[in-house]
């Protein structure tokens, strides 16, 4: 990891909605954090940029005096040679602060893909014959009509025509939902794309090595909403990607031996990756460009193994088909 010595950060944020003038920000402190999982929602950013001017800030606000919301914001964060894009989306919030009688903060709240997820609408008929990647297609296209785009798209498990013809009408988001369940996948947000995995077979990209000498920090712990392993900050790791962990590194969620437990099937060990591999589901960046946290944490389940059906914080596992 000599390469991984130097942190780099560069934020980006638009001064109002729909314009290009942005202002640069990485000059300054930046504390973040930064989610986004496969659970059909928007991904969240929650930034921190320390004691910025009183005019810097009032860039920011309209003529009502009050602060602007909605326009372009976009995080770079890594090492020297190695920064890549950790979150792209549109400014939700603005709120100042004090940290101490010295530091104040502007906190910045971003969401991606929150428009299309809210208002994107799929409506007109599909005739009698379609097949289920076909109607992928008309729910996608009416996310690209609203701003969106598509990464990675798992194809569709069932290529068969339908009998029937069928009319939609409703948001975009609600039926891709459906459409994910009905062929065993999850999708989620990265930035303004969206991307569409399968949930029993890895997605067709290369696996990211994770170990001690590629920035694996700790030992990564299997739970029941799969495998939580933590990194040195890289932004190569997306939703949807895929990493090997070696299995000797991996440690197995403790039994519980209380009373009221006795008789529950506990499967955790089941969303382990026999062969190493795991699906990231959820990614969190958390950095602070003055401090001592830089670091990536994922969730994976296991490749081909059984996994979780409500999310990161699950309820239960259903097996893998």
């Amino acid at each position: 990891m000599s390469e991984n010595w130097k942190r780099a950060c560069q934020l980006l944020v638009g001064i109002e909605k729909g314009k290009t003038d942005a202002l640069d920000l990485s000059q300054f402190r930046i504390v973040f954090s930064v989610g986004q999982a496969l659970v059909g929602q928007p991904g969240t950013a929650e930034v921190y940029v320390y004691n910025l001017s009183v005019e810097t800030m009032n860039k920011f606000k309209g003529e009502d005096g009050e602060f602007r919301t909605g326009q372009d914001f976009a995080l770079y964060a890594g090492y020297e040679g190695n920064i890549g894009l950790i979150f792209q989306g549109q400014v939700f919030q603005f709120r100042r602060g004090r940290e101490s009688p010295t530091d104040t903060y502007l906190c910045i709240i971003a969401q991606n893909a929150d428009t299309q997820h809210n208002f994107a609408v799929v409506k007109g008929p599909l005739a009698a014959g379609r097949t289920l990647e076909q109607e992928k297609q008309a729910i996608l296209e009416s996310f690209k009509a609203s701003g969106a785009k598509t990464g990675y798209l798992a194809p569709s498990a069932n290529q068969n025509e339908a009998p029937r013809g069928k009319t939609y009408f409703g948001l975009a988001s609600e039926y891709l939902q459906q459409y994910a369940e009905n062929n065993n996948q999850d999708f989620g947000y990265d930035g303004n794309e969206i991307t569409i995995v399968e949930r029993n077979r890895p997605a067709d990209v290369k696996a990211y090595v994770l170990k001690p000498s590629t920035g694996l920090i700790g030992m990564p712990q299997l739970t029941m909403s799969g495998l939580r392993a933590e990194c040195l900050m890289n932004p190569k790791i997306k939703i949807g990607s895929q990493v090997q962990i070696d299995s000797t590194l991996v440690q197995t969620e403790n039994y519980d031996t209380t009373y009221s437990q006795q008789g529950i099937d506990q499967p955790f060990k089941q969303a382990f990756g026999a062969d190493g591999y795991y699906n990231v589901v959820a990614v969190t960046h958390d950095g602070d460009t003055r401090g001592d946290v830089w670091n990536t944490s994922i969730v994976g389940t296991g490749v081909n193994a059984v996994q979780a059906i409500t999310g990161v914080a699950i309820q239960g596992v259903q097996n893998a088909v």
